[in-house]
């Protein structure tokens, strides 16, 4: 596993709050790493089913996995689970 991929998974079970949502610049901040690689690592998260992707308009969020519940009945969002 490469390590920054190990820096988002550990983000994930030890600082990332239940409520919390994120976005693709709030990694590349935190992490001071090129957006493409962010989106790389979280949409890995997605397809291991630990993260959902949030799109509402032109803006896309990342949250827990089961938290894309409540984002589905909102009308004009989409969610990636």
């Amino acid at each position: 596993m490469s390590s920054n991929y190990l820096r988002f998974l550990y983000f994930y079970h030890a600082d990332w709050a239940d409520d919390e949502v994120y976005t693709l610049n709030d990694f590349g901040v935190l992490y001071d790493m090129e957006i493409r690689l962010v989106r790389y690592y979280l949409m890995r998260l997605v397809h291991e089913r630990r993260l959902c992707q949030i799109k509402h308009g032109i803006v896309t969020y990342y949250a827990k996995h089961w938290t894309g519940e409540v984002f589905d009945q909102l009308p004009n969002v989409s969610v990636i689970r």
